[in-house]
């Protein structure tokens, strides 16, 4: 696809080229960036840039038959805010004094020059190609080249510098046992290799990578810092979903500054292939770390927004990843905002925590209370595929089997029984069987001599237990 569509000859640069016929020289001045459009058919009749942002640099020229191919490169480097780039302008040095707006590129489509600080490094480089003709004194047009960053173009750069040098000085290279020529020979498979490891970047413009791929300092889908210093939440993604899908989950991988691990978010949609859908599931796994909290809102129909909270402390919030079924979830696109908010709106979803369920109590059985009053109350805790179970109760009748001493809630119980040997009141122990369908037995009170004993009513009784679910 040509992103460049429309680029002119503007109507001062063709009057400027008549001249140029009759002896002037064309001397190109600067490039510059501008985050504006017109109608295409008015591109001819501008004599600025529309909304300017920012001049970039040239390259060297090369000359090959009669075109000349001017290279621009632009740079966020002490760039500090991001703006749309529509368009690209080369000035001309005016004969009478001060310059003018010889052409001009309008692209179809907008594209983002992020800030230095959200994407160091970032750069776009340009061909401006000029062809002389008899019909048509000059004719310009832009192709986009894939290329490396400018950090990665200067490391190429230095090392073919550095080789230079050493290929000046071919007599340093010179041994008992290596002569000129080998001497050649070893500087020119130094530089293929130089070259060779370049073409291993990926390019800027995206494309396919062969071989080693080199991210010296990493990436991430989106960062936001927005809100720093506050508490609140980060509206940090929309998520539009079409008929296009089959309920398949989207999974997004965010990180918090301060916390060692990353989360992972799941999020489904119900009614499969329909539009406008309710959320099915929302969970995150954090992994047995601190806890974040999620929310999902409907802000328009099939639009939904994912909010994350943060305190003064977590002033960063990334996502570093988004995986999506692409052959069920065609209809599911995801745009990036990073905006701060002090509240979410009313009705938001929030995320459940699918690898720490925090303490859920568990119901008691007939005369079974929390001894010493709620602190000690049976409670299980579930942190991916192990469940805990803690708590002392009392009983204020007497039995020797109690039947349905505790129950597990669904979600926390074992795919079969487990039986634990737990400490009662003074020498006392007895059998806890946790039961695959929640109910949990207490029996075989014993004194150490008598086993089967009846369990005095003021007793207590430990319930500290842990096992698998499937």
């Amino acid at each position: 696809m040509n992103f460049w569509q429309n680029a002119v000859v503007t109507d001062a640069g063709i009057a400027l080229q008549s001249r140029i016929i009759n002896g002037h020289t064309l001397k190109i001045v600067r490039a510059v960036t501008g985050a504006g459009t017109v109608p295409p058919v008015n591109l001819r009749q501008q004599t600025e840039v529309t909304s300017p942002k920012q001049e970039i640099r040239f390259l060297p020229a090369s000359v090959k038959g009669e075109q000349i191919t001017i290279p621009v490169v632009l740079e966020n480097t002490g760039w500090n805010e991001r703006y749309e780039l529509w368009q690209v302008g080369l000035y001309a040095e005016n004969p009478d004094g001060g310059e003018i707006l010889y052409c001009l590129a309008q692209a179809n489509e907008k594209k983002i020059v992020p800030a230095e600080d959200e994407s160091p490094g970032f750069s776009i480089t340009w061909n401006f190609h000029m062809q002389n003709s008899n019909e048509k004194p000059f004719d310009i047009s832009i192709d986009p080249a894939g290329m490396a960053t400018v950090k990665q173009y200067n490391i190429h750069s230095e090392a073919i510098e550095k080789l230079n040098v050493e290929v000046g000085d071919l007599s340093s290279l010179k041994t008992a046992k290596k002569d000129l020529t080998g001497a050649v020979n070893e500087v020119k498979d130094e530089i293929s290799q130089v070259n060779s490891n370049l073409t291993k970047y990926l390019p800027a413009s995206g494309g396919r990578v062969s071989g080693n791929l080199y991210l010296d300092q990493g990436f991430n889908v989106f960062s936001s810092g927005n809100g720093s210093g506050s508490s609140g939440y980060l509206l940090l993604a929309e998520i539009t979903v079409s008929g296009n899908y089959k309920n398949s989950p989207i999974k997004m991988e965010i990180c918090r500054r301060g916390d060692i691990f990353a989360t992972d978010v799941y999020i489904q949609f119900a009614n499969d292939a329909g539009t406008n859908p309710n959320v099915y599931s929302f969970y995150y796994n954090n992994h047995g770390m601190k806890n974040i909290d999620m929310y999902l809102y409907r802000n328009a129909p099939s639009i939904w927004y994912l909010y994350v909270a943060k305190s003064e402390a977590y002033d960063n919030i990334a996502i570093l990843d988004v995986k999506k079924d692409m052959a069920y979830m065609t209809g599911v696109q995801i745009k990036y905002h990073g905006s701060y908010t002090g509240n979410i709106p009313s009705g938001s979803i929030k995320a459940t925590n699918y690898g720490d369920s925090g303490w859920v109590d568990c119901s008691m059985g007939n005369g079974i209370s929390a001894n010493s009053g709620t602190y000690n109350r049976p409670q299980v805790r579930k942190m991916g595929k192990v469940v805990h179970l803690r708590g002392i109760v009392t009983n204020s009748t007497t039995w020797q089997t109690h039947d349905s001493f505790i129950t597990i809630p669904a979600g926390y119980r074992p795919s079969l029984n487990e039986y634990f040997v737990l400490q009662g009141s003074g020498s006392n122990r007895y059998l806890l069987t946790v039961a695959s369908g929640g109910k949990c037995v207490a029996q075989k009170y014993s004194n150490n001599a008598t086993a089967n004993n009846t369990v005095p009513a003021g007793s207590w009784l430990s319930v500290h237990a842990s096992w698998m679910i499937e």
